[in-house]
């Protein structure tokens, strides 16, 4: 009786731990989702989510003669 009290309680266990874990891990693999922009503030890149992959699309950026320059898809 002690066993299968046991291997019931073990399996709730790691259930849990890693219903957890695989949450956490796409959480922290979204976290790069939305949009950037560069440090010198001249480029603009949205990232997305696709199926199993993600990409990346460039916006806006700040030509060198200071015209700006947006994109629309």
């Amino acid at each position: 009786m002690l066993t299968k009290k046991f291997l019931f309680v073990s399996v709730i266990i790691l259930t849990l731990l890693f219903g957890f874990t695989s949450d956490n891990s796409s959480r922290e693999a979204n976290r790069i989702l939305g949009i950037w922009q560069t440090e010198e503030k001249n480029l603009q890149i949205e990232m997305i989510e696709g199926d199993g992959y993600y990409a990346g699309r460039m916006i806006w950026f700040l030509c060198a003669s200071g015209e700006s320059m947006m994109f629309s898809y």
